[in-house]
C-alpha cells in the first residue's frame, strides 16, 4: 500500500490515501469529543479515555480482523481443504466456502464439507452443481473405470492415476474466481499439494502460477491493479506436515472425508485413504475417522 523504489520518495496508492483520510477524520472527531468531555478548569484524566473513545468511534484496528477482508475457500470436505479453511480463518479472513457436486463417485464428501463449514462458523457456504459424468475420463466420474485399491506409496507415485479428473481444478478455480470478484474478495484458498503421491498436473506450482496470471488478466479487479490472489498454503507440505498444521489450527479431523469410494464408511484401501492413514501413523496418531478395513 505504501512505498517507493526511490528511498527519497514517499508514495501511497488510492487505497492508502483513503485509509489515511479516514484516520484523520477519526482523529478530528476524537479531538472534538475530547474538547466537549473535559470541563473547563478540570484536569484531564486517563479514566475518561474509554468513554471518549467509544463516543468518538475511534479505534486502532488490526488489519487481520477487518471484516471486509474476504476470501473464497474451495472446500471439498477432505483433510486438505478443511485445513485451508481453518488457515484462512486464522489469517483473519471472512470466509466464503464453495463446494462442488459434480456427480463424483464420492459425493459423501459434500456431507463433510457441510459439517466442517458449520463447525468453523463461516459466513457462507455454497454448493455448485454440475455433471462431469457427461464426459467421464476419471475413476471418480465413470463407474466403468476401476478405482485403484491397496496400492503402495511407490505404486501411487509412478504415473498420474485414473482418479485424476480432467481439468477439475481449472473448473473449480474458474467458479471461485467469479464468486470472489462478485463479492470483492482478496483471496482464493485452494488445498493443492505438489508433494502428494497422486502427482495431479493441476496441483503443481507451475499450474498455480499460470492460473494466477489468468486471475490477473481475466478480471476487472486484476486489470485495475488489484488481482485476486490464489493462496496455496499446503503446496509444499508433506501430508504429515498438513496434519500437524491442522492440529495447530484445531481442524476437526473426525468430520472430514478423504475416501474415494462412495460408501458411508471410509474404505481404508483406496489411494486417498491409504495416504491419509499412513500420515497419521507416521506421526504416531490415530485417525479419528472410522474405516471399513
Amino acid at each position: 500500500m505504501i512505498g517507493s523504489r526511490n528511498p527519497n520518495i514517499f508514495c501511497i496508492d488510492s487505497s492508502g490515501l483513503f485509509w489515511i483520510l479516514h484516520f484523520l477524520q477519526k482523529i478530528h472527531v476524537f479531538l472534538l469529543t475530547l474538547k466537549n468531555s473535559v470541563r473547563p478548569k478540570c484536569k484531564f484524566s486517563l479514566a475518561l479515555l474509554p468513554s471518549i473513545l467509544l463516543r468518538s468511534n475511534l479505534a486502532i484496528l488490526n488489519p487481520k480482523f477487518v471484516t471486509d477482508m474476504k476470501a473464497v475457500i474451495l472446500l471439498s470436505g477432505g483433510l486438505d481443504s478443511a485445513t485451508i479453511l481453518y488457515k484462512a480463518k486464522a489469517d483473519g479472513y471472512e470466509c466464503h466456502a464453495i463446494s462442488f457436486d459434480y456427480q463424483q463417485r464420492h459425493r459423501r464428501e459434500l456431507q463433510s464439507a457441510l459439517t466442517v463449514a458449520q463447525k468453523a462458523g463461516i459466513v457462507k457456504h455454497q454448493v455448485v452443481n454440475f455433471d462431469l459424468r457427461q464426459w467421464g475420463g476419471s475413476a471418480l466420474t465413470d463407474d466403468a473405470i476401476d478405482l485403484p485399491q491397496e496400492r503402495s506409496l511407490d505404486e501411487m507415485s509412478q504415473n498420474i492415476p485414473v482418479t485424476y479428473v480432467p481439468a477439475r481444478n481449472t473448473i473449480f478455480l474458474s467458479f471461485a474466481l467469479g464468486y470472489a470478484e462478485a463479492i470483492a474478495a482478496e483471496r482464493v484458498y485452494i488445498g493443492v499439494n505438489a508433494l502428494d503421491y497422486s502427482g495431479y498436473p493441476d496441483c503443481r506450482p507451475d499450474y498455480i502460477q499460470a492460473m494466477q496470471e489468468v486471475f490477473r488478466l481475466g478480471t476487472k479487479q486484476g486489470r485495475e491493479g488489484q488481482p485476486i490472489n490464489i493462496v496455496v498454503p499446503l503446496i509444499n507440505l508433506k501430508k504429515t506436515e498438513i496434519i500437524q498444521l491442522g492440529n495447530q489450527l484445531g481442524v476437526p479431523w473426525e468430520l472430514t472425508w478423504s475416501c474415494y469410494v462412495g460408501g458411508d464408511v471410509a474404505c481404508g484401501v483406496c489411494d486417498s485413504c491409504r495416504l491419509r492413514l499412513a500420515a497419521f501413523a507416521e506421526l504416531g496418531l490415530v485417525d479419528p475417522l472410522a474405516y471399513a478395513s
